[in-house]
């Protein structure tokens, strides 16, 4: 009887994962997270961008960062007891807002879960478009991905972190067949919130995607200049006090390294230097493997930053992914699979664990690009001109900045 081969093997695997993340799904991970379906559950963040959008269609959109209006909405979904504050006045950008307005007509549980629906069918369309390998592997990698904490508070909250990492990955997809600026014009979803990941364009710009990088600059400024208009001068102010509001709640530098040395300059050392690690990375690599930006300055943007909550980690979802194009070798899945543990146990576990480890993954990036293996990534990501000084081949595909 002859053994099984390797990639018979590893299909087994792929198989046995995509039926245990389904089970986990459907019996576990539902029931946990969702217990009062159909009714939707609250508080979510969604419930801050519904209100807005209300306030939005019957007031203007002057009026969306109005305290008092908020407040109106917030009770009408909300139960008595749960307190309005710093940390549940809507302060995200105003197109949240327009984005929300077509589902605020209707009523918040329905809306919820259309809303759900739609991101979660924009999590499954954009990773098995990003996710390489065989189908087999692709849903196994989706919906291993979806049982975790990341993905599912995502969902919980209806949480825009996960549309602008999302955004992200759709760009590197794009920008790989030759479309830089639809990619730039999908990374001006960051405009809805920016420290997911900030510094995928000046990382990309460092490596060469110069096109791309001005599309994005053009369209964040059409979205920055349409919003300044909507909200007139007297909205503008609303905005900034809001936003002075919301800078004094601590709460937003838990899941940053400030949780380890304190909210001071220390903290804001380790994010000046993750963040120039991340763009010196980036430089490093210009011109060759397309998806090492974008992973670096994923898992950069999330250490270099002095505001985070934990579904803004999502970007560790889509950074994994995109890493999986660049073959890493097998010493680095030992730190990987610590970090699919925090992933997947950030609930429980807290946000040190995966600040640690999204340190961890930024350093061994750095050893890759400066010191490692950077002329073995996939030479599929890279650009021709990198791929004939490395591998000559007879067929060449068309450069992303074509």
């Amino acid at each position: 009887m002859s053994r099984p081969t390797t990639g018979a093997l590893r299909a087994y695997g792929l198989f046995a994962l995509a039926v245990i993340s389904v089970w986990w799904l459907a019996f576990i991970s539902f029931r946990e997270w969702f217990p009062t379906f159909p009714t939707a559950p609250v508080p979510s963040d969604f419930s801050l961008y519904f209100g807005a959008a209300r306030i939005l269609l019957a007031h203007g959109p002057q009026a969306i960062y109005s305290i008092g209006l908020q407040h109106a909405q917030y009770v009408l979904i909300h139960p008595p007891k749960q307190p309005f504050d710093e940390q549940t006045i809507f302060v995200t950008p105003p197109p949240m807002a327009w984005l929300v307005a077509s589902l605020a007509w209707l009523p918040y549980s329905i809306a919820y879960w259309i809303w759900c629906l739609l991101i979660v069918g924009a999590y499954a369309a954009v990773g098995l478009i990003v996710v390489p390998g065989g189908r087999l592997q692709k849903v196994a990698v989706v919906l291993s991905g979806l049982a975790t904490y990341l993905v599912l508070i995502n969902i919980r909250y209806g949480q825009v972190a996960m549309l602008v990492g999302l955004a992200t990955g759709l760009a590197w997809w794009l920008l790989r067949r030759g479309r830089p600026v639809l990619a730039g014009i999908c990374l001006s979803f960051l405009f809805l919130k920016p420290q997911v990941a900030y510094l995928v364009p000046f990382a990309l710009f460092l490596w060469g995607a110069r096109r791309l990088c001005v599309a994005w600059m053009a369209s964040s400024a059409v979205w920055a200049v349409v919003s300044v208009v909507s909200l007139g001068v007297g909205g503008i102010a609303l905005w900034r006090a809001d936003l002075g509001l919301e800078n004094k709640n601590l709460g937003n530098q838990v899941w940053t390294p400030a949780i380890f040395v304190g909210s001071g300059n220390l903290a804001t050392g380790i994010e000046v230097a993750a963040g120039a690690l991340t763009l010196l990375i980036a430089w490093r690599l210009r011109s060759r493997a397309l998806a090492m930006p974008f992973v670096t300055a994923l898992v950069g943007s999330v250490l270099a930053s002095n505001y985070h909550h934990e579904p803004d980690y999502f970007a560790l979802v889509v950074a994994f992914w995109l890493y999986l194009h660049c073959n890493p070798p097998r010493w680095q899945w030992v730190w990987l699979g610590f970090g699919c543990a925090t992933a997947l146990l950030s609930g429980a576990w807290g946000p040190q664990p995966i600040i640690i480890f999204t340190a961890g993954w930024l350093l061994i990036l750095g050893y890759e690009a400066l010191w490692g293996r950077a002329g073995a990534l996939d030479p599929d990501l890279a650009p021709p001109q990198s791929r004939v000084r490395s591998a000559p081949r007879p067929a060449m595909a068309p450069s992303p900045e074509a």
